[in-house]
This record gives structure tokens, sequence and C-alpha cells, in this order.
């Protein structure tokens, strides 16, 4: 995981674990880290902003999609991607932002939704899915940034995420899609409980879209009462019981739904914060299911 380290052929060794020998550039993590860099106080005209906006640009599919090594798959490379170019002052009327607009309007499910399989990885293209909340709301966040916040699509994205509410509030991760986890058993979602990274995520696109609705409010108690005194908010893996590097991610999309609810839970958002301070030190190893 060296910087410039892209000796592919390392993955073809015998004892690569996975294939995965490499942690090569890709588009969803150059969005993110443009993002935290400018909300860091860098500024856009900044050498490193620049390269990363150019690398965007140069690795955006024909179809006008990005590659999202860390999601599933397409739409989370474009969502994020948009939100750095976004973020680094690029304007909406650009040639490869409004392409990444027309193909996420494209690939919208007629329920309101979006999903995506992770058949796209085999297959190297877009690959449809029943619509799930944590794609819809990668998909709508991805349209906001790139300038569409009124479209129907956007409307009907937002709707579809209300509709899914589930009673207690909160959204899941599980039901991202079906599958064998490692250890055998399947990923089921109507029996997994709500997490902080579908709903952390649903808050955020509501509370851009909808503001203090009845919706968002829900979202926001989840949040509040279902924060571990650790100051994480569990997330179980998708794939095994040993390590849940996934309730990192959830812990900062529950802080970022919060933070975009505003005046809803400002004090809240004070002892969170402090409290994730207090994850990045301790780890989630020690957090049991």
């Amino acid at each position: 995981f060296d910087v410039d380290n892209d000796w592919e052929f390392l993955s073809s060794v015998p004892f690569a674990d996975h294939n995965a020998m490499l942690d090569p550039a890709c588009p969803d993590i150059t969005g993110r880290v443009i993002e935290g860099l400018i909300a860091s106080g860098v500024k856009p005209s900044h050498e490193a902003i620049r390269k990363g906006v150019q690398f965007l640009i140069k690795t955006q599919e024909a179809d006008g999609s990005w590659y999202g090594r860390w999601g599933v798959d397409y739409i989370y490379g474009t969502f994020l991607a948009l939100r750095g170019l976004e973020a680094a002052g690029e304007s909406d009327r650009e040639a490869h932002v409004l392409r990444a607009g027309e193909w996420l309007r494209s690939i919208q499910n007629a329920d309101g939704g979006w999903g995506e399989s992770c058949a796209s990885y085999d297959n190297h293209t877009y690959t449809p899915a029943e619509s799930t909340p944590s794609q819809t709301a990668w998909a709508v966040l991805g349209l906001i940034a790139g300038g569409d916040t009124t479209s129907e699509s956007v409307r009907r994205g937002v709707e579809w995420m209300m509709h899914n509410q589930r009673p207690d509030g909160g959204w899941n991760l599980a039901s991202l899609g079906k599958w064998k986890r490692k250890d055998g058993t399947m990923n089921e979602a109507d029996s997994a409980p709500s997490d902080g990274y579908a709903t952390g995520l649903a808050v955020l696109v509501l509370s851009r879209c909808q503001g203090a609705s009845d919706a968002t409010r829900k979202g926001v108690d989840w949040l509040r009462k279902d924060q571990r005194d650790s100051g994480r908010w569990f997330v179980r893996s998708l794939n095994n019981d040993k390590a849940h590097f996934i309730t990192h991610a959830g812990t900062a999309y529950a802080v970022l739904g919060l933070h975009a609810a505003g005046a809803l839970v400002v004090v809240e958002l004070g002892l969170a914060a402090r409290r994730v301070v207090h994850l990045g030190l301790s780890g989630v190893g020690d957090d049991p299911l």
C-alpha cells in the first residue's frame, strides 16, 4: 500500500491474498480525498487537488460513470467522483459532470430507487439489481453534487428512501444484496437490524432534500439512541464476523448524517464527535455482536 506501488504483476503471485497485493489509485478514494482535503482547508487551486481532478476526468468510463473499488460499484464510484469534483469547484456544466448525471438518471429503477449487483465486478460494467437504501442514497447524493437538485429522478429517489424507512426509524446495509457470507450463512436484509451506515446515509440525503421532515427526525432519533458507549455505530460485516471494518465507515456516515441534520442534533453531535475520536484509538475488534 505504498505510494505509486502499481506493479500489477504482483497480483499474479501464487501467495497473493485473493489477488489483492496492491491498493491501486481509484476514482472513489480519489473523490473522497479531494473532498476531505477541501474540507480541511486546502485550496482548490492546490496542485494535489488539480491533479486529483485530472485523474477523475481521465478515468471516467465511456458511459459517464466511474469505477468504485471500495463499494458496489459504478454507482459508488460515480457518487464519490462527483462529490470530489463539486468540492474542487468544478462547474456542473462541464461535460464530464453532465455525462455522469445522465448516466445516473438512465439507470434508475422503475420503483424510483437504484441498485447494482456485485456481478458488476466480474462483468466489468454496471449490472442492475433491485433498489437498495445505500445505493439509492449514493445516486441521489451524486446527482445533487452534479447540480441536479430538482429533477424527477431526485424526487423519486427521495420518495423511495422515505417509503423504505424501517419501523424503528432506520435503514440497514444488509439490504445491499443477498449473498452467502464466509461462514455459509445468508445475508438476509429482512432480519438484519438497522445500522449506522445506511441510516447515516439516508439522513444525509433527507437532510439535503427534505430538511426537518418526519422521516429525517425519525432517522436522527434512531442514530442518537443507537450509538454505543464506545462512540461507534456498530455495523455487522457483510462478509464475516472476525472484523467489522465497516463499523468505521458506518460511524463516519452516522456523524455526517447528524451534521447534515443541523440544529436538530447540534448538542448530540459534539458528544458524538468526541466519541468518534475514541473509536479511532480503540479499533473495532473489541466490539461484540
